[in-house]
């Protein structure tokens, strides 16, 4: 009978094995908890998604609240397992799956998850400011435009997409720091020709805005943020429940002087001297309100952005009289109306205005040609509607849309100079197809989009991308992959039609500028240990547009297709994890952007600099994270013949440490950044010195109610 009994045991134990399993949404992004049922046991799955799990030769139940629940037989058993999302019944409660973003994912996109219960951010382009393949343009002061690109390219050549509508008018350049960083969800970054219609040859910023966490009644949060040169912030924000309508409201106000000493430049005949950079206050009020309505399978969401502002604007150092009396005043205002069906059909509408005045009329400048007092009003409307369609190993999509662009001038000073209402629209399709099929233990992503534009001024383009890739997950993770591309920018309203400045014109003649790229990418991470990776990018651009002095025009500058560009680049990252809770992130990229144009071959792009590199440590210790960034940016030429000196090559040493907190149903967080610590004295357009050090102390208060 011990025999018997013996025997049996040895035949259980056998049949049992130990089983790493890694459980995922469609996307292939891991899910943390998971329970997976085996008879009487269950297992959870950790951060990665992954549990090991001892496999009784039968089946497996994975169990999570919005999604579907899957059994998996013994002779289906894989490494990998993915559940479907889906919204289902509890007895008095009705849980939801969180609502999916439909918009095509290429395999070499990256996404960028926001927490600011980690890190305060004090605005959305501090986000990129650590990264060396993005550049953050304009001067680096809270209340500035803050424009940013891929890849050494224009910033133009970057589209920027909020919850799926594009944000830039046509050829233009996006302030991202419109956007409240505390409505940021997710952010993610496709490069090289993300074919997403015009101004997207350099790649795509998608930003996804959070949903309302209407987790109690009402919540309210406020934060204050005070800094060096009378730098104050205010922001009250709230998240209420109202029936079967969620609410938030964010409301902010800001105001600094951005009065900073600085050395000037030294000269043969004039010697450096430290001043102080005065007549740059700034005064900034935003509302944004979000509301949603969940019915069925059906969310309706409406989204309220306003902003106005009164930015005195003091110019370069080298014509400080002409600008010390400039004032812009202005608004921006956009709505947006978007229904989302069951995670597969998704409908926006949006109309965007943005208007300013701008006057210089009143300053001390002996120039009367430089003296302008105009109005500027820029409007950019449409609608989308998107289709998905989504198996386990394949996806596919489909969109079509409408805008339609209106700019407007009025010069108070030369009316000769004032541009009547001018329009440009345009109608697009585009459709995507996503296969990854399992071979072996390798995923193989394949990816491909095309689209078709419609400009009525400028005629028919298409564009195409096209991804395959690699990917393994073990106890090393691989990925290989190589993209391919082209894209096109549609010249901006500006550039066709400016009379603003005696001294420049537009043009109507011009054409679109249009790219061909390709790139290839390698990474290989061992989970919570480390990651390296490299990336190879490259893009040429035909019909580029260069403001040039026109001698037929009378000397005045005017744009012009003149050239011809190749943008090479080098990217490098790595992350180590060396011990628990510490991070030590560092990537560098290398760019060589030329001017292929016969009378400039080969000349250095301007303001591109020649590398970024970045370092940033992150330590969490007795409740605080502790980051330490070193930032080195390269030179920068600042005139096309490249006979100017360039901008020198500058470093920034940062440090911030971050504390959150709770106490019963308050939650309080308190952060301090200090930067340039160093006191770096550096340009990032010539003539517009930055500052020394600076720093800011923010106080972060929430109550559920």
């Amino acid at each position: 009978m011990k025999q018997v009994i013996l025997l049996t045991l040895l035949v259980l134990i056998l049949s049992v094995d130990a089983v790493m399993l890694k459980v995922t949404d469609e996307e292939h992004n891991p899910l943390k908890s998971v329970i997976i049922l085996n008879h009487n046991k269950a297992f959870y799955t950790d951060k990665d998604g992954k549990a090991e799990v001892g496999v009784v030769m039968d089946s497996l139940k994975f169990i999570r609240p919005g999604y579907l629940q899957k059994t998996v037989s013994d002779n289906e058993i894989m490494k990998d397992v993915i559940l479907i999302k889906k919204a289902y019944q509890l007895p008095g409660v009705r849980v939801v799956s969180p609502q999916e973003d439909i918009s095509f994912k290429f395999g070499d996109s990256e996404k960028i998850v926001i927490n600011n219960d980690d890190k305060v951010y004090d605005n959305s382009a501090d986000i990129f400011k650590s990264r060396t393949d993005i550049k953050v343009g304009n001067a680096n002061m809270t209340g500035e435009k803050q424009s940013v690109s891929l890849l050494g390219h224009s910033s133009r050549h970057t589209a920027i997409i909020v919850d799926g509508v594009v944000m830039n008018p046509a050829g233009s350049e996006f302030d991202i720091s419109t956007i409240p960083v505390d409505l940021i969800e997710s952010i993610e970054i496709v490069k090289n020709n993300a074919s997403a219609g015009s101004g997207a040859l350099a790649g795509a910023i998608n930003i996804k805005t959070n949903r309302v966490k209407a987790e109690s009644r009402f919540s309210l949060w406020s934060k204050v943020e005070i800094g060096s040169f009378g730098y104050n912030k205010e922001i009250l924000g709230t998240d209420s429940r109202l029936k079967k309508i969620n609410l938030q409201l964010l409301l902010s106000r800001l105001t600094t002087d951005n009065d900073y000493a600085y050395k000037t430049r030294a000269y043969s005949n004039q010697p450096s001297e430290t001043v102080k950079r005065q007549n740059n206050a700034k005064e900034i009020y935003d509302l944004n309100l979000k509301a949603e309505l969940p019915y069925k399978s059906l969310l309706t969401t409406y989204a309220l952005m306003y902003e106005e502002f009164e930015k005195q604007m003091p110019g370069s150092t080298n014509y400080e009289m002409h600008y010390d009396k400039a004032l812009q005043t202005g608004h921006i205002l956009r709505h947006n109306l978007n229904l989302t069906y069951a995670d597969y059909l998704d409908f926006s509408a949006f109309h965007h205005i943005s208007f300013s005045d701008y006057d210089n009329s009143n300053s001390t400048t002996q120039a009367s040609i430089l003296k302008t007092h105009n109005t500027n009003e820029t409007t950019k409307s449409g609608s989308f509607l998107a289709w998905q369609f989504k198996k386990q190993q394949w996806m596919v999509n489909a969109r079509t849309e409408y805008g339609l662009d209106t700019y407007s001038s009025e010069d108070f000073i030369t009316t000769a100079n004032s541009v009547d209402n001018k329009e440009s629209s345009y109608f697009a399709g585009s459709f995507a197809l996503k296969v990854t099929p399992k071979v072996g233990s390798l995923l193989w992503e394949n990816d491909g989009s095309v689209r078709y534009d419609n400009y009525k001024l400028f005629g028919d383009y298409t564009s195409f991308r096209i991804y395959s890739g690699l990917l393994y997950e073990g106890l090393l993770n691989y990925k290989v992959g190589m993209s391919v591309g082209t894209g096109f920018t549609v010249p901006s309203m500006e550039s066709l039609y400016w009379k603003g400045l005696p001294s420049a014109i537009g043009n109507e003649e011009l054409d679109a500028e249009t790219s061909k790229g390709w790139q290839i990418l390698s990474e290989i991470e061992y989970p919570d240990h480390f990651k390296v990776k490299y990336t190879y990018n490259r893009n040429s651009i035909d019909d580029m547009i260069y403001w040039l002095r026109s001698s037929l025009s009378g000397g005045v500058w005017k744009p012009d297709n003149v050239g011809k560009a190749q943008l090479t680049n080098h990217e490098v990252g790595m992350e180590i994890y060396p011990v628990k809770n510490l991070a030590v992130k560092s990537n560098c990229t290398f760019t060589e952007a030329l001017d292929k144009t016969e009378t400039f071959i080969n000349k250095h792009l301007v303001y591109i600099p020649e590398y970024q590199l970045a370092t940033i440590i992150e330590y969490n210790i007795f409740k605080c994270l502790f980051t330490i960034d070193w930032n080195y940016t390269g030179r920068q030429w600042t005139t096309r013949d490249n006979l100017i000196k360039p901008l020198e090559a500058y470093g920034l040493l940062n440090v911030g440490v971050n504390r959150r907190f709770k106490s019963k149903r308050m939650e309080h967080q308190v952060s301090v950044q200090v930067n340039n610590v160093l006191s770096e004295q550096y340009e990032v357009i010539a003539y517009i010195p930055q500052p020394g050090i600076n720093w800011t102390l923010a106080y972060k208060i929430k109550i559920d109610i």
